[in-house]
């Protein structure tokens, strides 16, 4: 799918398919925000994940966004990439929507969404941050920056 206007891309991946995309990026740090349109909090948090796109892409960090939306959905994700500038971040959507097998496939434990997983340079997950409902402190959008920056300066 793609917007001609702004150049805003997304495709459909399966979980499996994800070890791939991410091994196109060896040698960057990656930060991957997983979100959904039907999702609140990742509305408001999807900005700041296209802002790190471009601050950081000079230090060597890919952004892969990875929608939870059901298919009769993608008009509505690709509109929202376009109206949020996403062209700087590899877009996705999940093929099987907001399953729980999206959410196993993606090892996201809690099924809930936001949720950022940054890896090393090497392929390797360095942080990842993931909504804990018993938790009294949730991580915060600082928090995930200073994971990317962390691994951005580790190697």
């Amino acid at each position: 799918m793609e917007d001609a206007d702004s150049g805003v891309r997304a495709r459909v991946v399966r979980p499996e398919q994800f070890p791939e995309v991410l091994a196109k990026h060896k040698g960057k740090v990656v930060l991957v925000d997983f979100w959904a349109t039907w999702c609140a909090p990742c509305r408001k948090s999807f900005p700041h994940t296209v802002a790190m796109a471009e601050k950081y892409a000079d230090r060597g960090l890919a952004v892969i966004t990875v929608a939870f939306d059901e298919p009769d959905a993608y008009d509505d994700v690709l509109k929202f990439l376009v109206e949020q500038h996403a062209t700087r971040t590899e877009n996705l959507i999940c093929a099987h929507g907001g399953s729980e097998e999206s959410f196993a496939g993606y090892s996201i434990r809690s099924g809930a969404l936001p949720h950022f997983k940054v890896y090393d340079r090497n392929g390797k997950l360095f942080a990842s941050f993931e909504i804990d409902p018993l938790a009294e402190k949730q991580f915060t959008l600082e928090d995930v920056e200073k994971a990317v920056l962390d691994a951005l300066g580790a190697n």
